[in-house]
């Protein structure tokens, strides 16, 4: 900074021309200051035990809010489901040149495999009941075969296959909520494909595919894992009713001999997964 004090007449000079003085320095300053502020919102402050000079105060902790299940959810999920399917064959003999030749026998089908789908549900809590209800749709890896007894018999093998292709539940969901935990049980309406398959080399193969309709009941337990998502674990048991299916193997054209089989089966299958859901809305979990 450069400032001019304007003219004077030193006493030493005389009388004279007045003289211009000219002053430049620097301001540097050390500023050293103590505050008090007030923050509006937020916790509060609270003294800690004891009293007297150099008492301390803390933080008031805030308590954090209940976890919050309500609200629409999307999802996918992966398991494994094992069946126990109780079957029935029918092998038929129809020739020209005789009465038909019948041989029963009883079995049980055991598709197994890997299954993966999606799911989307909506949850209502109240206190700590959650009432919900939810949809998903499935693929199925679960098949199994079985060879009949006629494997023994010098006419060949005739190989039963069946497998479970696709299924889809619409079920309800009724939990008890312990803060980020849920407990539920659930059970409604299942549709599944079911394909079922009798193969007689060299005389070639019949199958038929069915959409059949059951029901499904089971237990699961959700969690929290950070924000708006939360993990699975669910068991369902899956009634898809019984089926139905026939075919013929043209044994020799020239004398009409026909093998028919008529399979009866039933499908009740085990299911097992794990799945990860993301519920829209607020955030689900109250900030500390």
């Amino acid at each position: 900074m450069t400032d001019t004090f304007g003219a004077v007449n030193p006493p030493s000079l005389g009388p004279g021309q007045p003289v211009n003085i000219t002053h430049t320095s620097d301001i540097r300053d050390h500023i050293i200051r103590a505050g008090i502020n007030y923050r509006f919102g937020g916790g509060e402050i609270a003294a800690s035990p004891g009293s007297g000079p150099g008492y301390l105060k803390a933080p008031r902790a805030i308590a954090s809010q209940p976890y919050n299940w309500t609200g629409v959810y999307v999802g996918g999920n992966v398991g494994y489901g094992v069946a126990n399917n109780p079957t029935t064959a029918t092998l038929l003999g129809i020739a020209n040149i005789g009465p038909p030749l019948m041989n029963q026998e009883s079995l049980t089908l055991a598709p197994a495999g890997w299954l993966g789908g999606g799911q989307i549900g909506f949850n209502w809590q109240t206190g700590q009941l959650v009432l919900g209800v939810e949809a998903d749709g499935q693929w199925s890896g679960s098949q199994d075969s079985a060879c009949l007894s006629s494997c023994t018999v010098n006419r060949g093998s005739i190989i039963l296959a069946q497998k479970l292709n696709s299924f889809a539940t619409a079920r309800a969901r009724i939990g008890y909520a312990a803060n980020a935990w849920l407990w539920y049980v659930t059970g409604g309406g299942a549709w599944g494909n079911v394909s079922n398959s009798a193969t007689f080399p060299p005389f070639g193969a019949v199958s038929f595919d069915q959409g059949k309709f059951g029901w499904v009941a089971g237990a699961g337990v959700e969690t929290a894992l950070w924000g708006n998502w939360t993990a699975k674990f669910e068991y369902l048991y899956m009634d898809l009713g019984s089926a139905t299916g026939s075919g013929d193997f043209v044994v020799n054209p020239n004398f009409q001999i026909v093998e028919r089989v008529i399979g009866a089966t039933t499908f009740r299958d085990h299911i097992f997964r794990a799945g990860l859901n993301y519920k829209f809305g607020g955030p689900v979990v109250a900030a500390y």
